[in-house]
């Protein structure tokens, strides 16, 4: 079963109307920033790490990415001290 959201509809030129699909908030930790908090299929979002922090595996920042089935490419996106 797919957990597909669409909670916006836009029209295309000629009138049809086409569903939206966002993805989920990301889990990020208060100790990171994202370049943007849109979640609409097909946006690319830079996570970036505190200074001070890092993901688990050892990057300071990560971009990931709105999938067609609403859901992120990669949600390992918390930041910690180290």
């Amino acid at each position: 079963m797919c957990n597909f959201v669409f909670n916006d509809v836009r029209r295309l030129p000629g009138g049809l109307p086409v569903a939206v699909i966002y993805c989920p908030k990301l889990p990020v930790s208060l100790n990171a920033t994202l370049s943007t908090v849109e979640t609409v299929y097909d946006t690319t979002v830079i996570v970036q790490c505190n200074s001070g922090f890092k993901l688990t595996d050892g990057r300071t920042s990560k971009t990931v990415l709105c999938l067609h089935n609403a859901t992120w490419n990669d949600t390992a996106v918390d930041c910690q001290g180290f």
